[in-house]
């Protein structure tokens, strides 16, 4: 029987180098974060991300929807330009996978 990719919901688009990717932040990207050693209640104003820290997260939201990609793969693809995009991504990203209380 051949293996059918399953469709990822409530994904998040994110333009990087010209080409259309999708962040979703599930227990996936939870585990692979822990996996790479990032803590996301460690930022805050004292203490905020690094560029490594955007990269990796990035990574892990963008391999919930491609598992195929790796961490080197998606550091070549973003320019120091595009940073605070991809950081505002990240929270949109992150407040989709925040369900709403009623």
């Amino acid at each position: 029987m051949a293996k059918i990719k399953r469709q990822i919901k409530n994904t998040t688009p994110v333009i990087i180098n010209g080409e259309e990717m999708f962040l979703k932040y599930n227990v996936f990207a939870i585990k692979k974060m822990n996996e790479l050693g990032v803590d996301l209640t460690k930022f805050d104003e004292n203490n905020p991300m690094t560029i490594d820290d955007i990269a990796t997260i990035l990574y892990c939201g963008l391999a919930t929807y491609d598992p195929s990609l790796t961490l080197d793969e998606v550091c070549m693809l973003i320019d120091i330009s595009d940073m605070e995009y991809l950081a505002n991504k990240i929270m949109e990203a992150m407040n989709n996978a925040t369900p709403v209380k009623n």
